[in-house]
């Protein structure tokens, strides 16, 4: 008995994480208004973020949220946390939709995936980064996540995988912040303008 009660316990929960109400129809024409308004909204606070940290004065608070190199990793923060504010102002209306956070993990980690695949399958033919290039393949990364946003408030209605797209949410963000502070020594996460990794000054240290 205490195991059946455990288990619809943890289901309300789960299910309490899609955000809407079930046997209500979702409109599609709401669904293509949010997308359409995050990939515009990411596309912007994107772009401009490549600049916050040094309007800030290179302030390690920026350096959280905002490329502090030119590393394939820093530059991750160009989608990452933009699509992170635009899923969390977006929560007011979650109720529209099912599937809210699988669609918020979806239209987050599908950007941070093709970004770096794209831009090392093509300068391995250029030999180096190409600044329309970069734009081209972060606008359609950013477009692909949101599409696939899309699908997933369309979809069935599913708790279990609401509740693990929170888990893989807080997974990718406490990622950004530690490799920030603390990057690893590979590639991607290396300055090819003067070989440092992070804020390479030991701001943190």
């Amino acid at each position: 008995m205490i195991e059946k009660k455990s288990k619809s316990r943890l289901y309300a929960l789960c299910s309490g994480l899609c955000l809407r109400e079930a046997g209500v129809p979702v409109a599609k024409r709401d669904v293509i208004v949010f997308c359409v308004t995050g990939f515009l909204f990411v596309n912007v606070l994107g772009s401009l973020s490549h600049f916050f940290y040094e309007w800030s004065g290179e302030s390690a608070a920026a350096g959280i949220f905002f490329p502090v190199n030119e590393s394939v990793w820093e530059h991750l923060k160009l989608v990452f946390f933009p699509a992170m504010l635009f899923f969390l102002c977006g929560l007011p209306f979650a109720g529209k939709f099912d599937n809210y956070a699988l669609g918020t993990f979806l239209g987050i980690l599908l950007p941070v995936l093709i970004i770096p695949a794209l831009f090392y399958l093509y300068t391995a033919y250029t030999g180096e980064s190409v600044l329309a290039a970069d734009v081209s393949v972060f606008t359609v990364a950013v477009a692909c996540g949101f599409v696939c946003t899309g699908f997933a408030f369309l979809a069935p209605r599913s708790a279990l995988f609401c509740a693990l797209s929170v888990l893989g949410i807080l997974l990718l963000l406490c990622a950004y912040l530690t490799f920030t502070v603390t990057p690893p020594s590979l590639a991607p996460f290396c300055d090819p303008t003067d070989g440092t990794y992070g804020f390479g000054n030991g701001i943190f240290l």
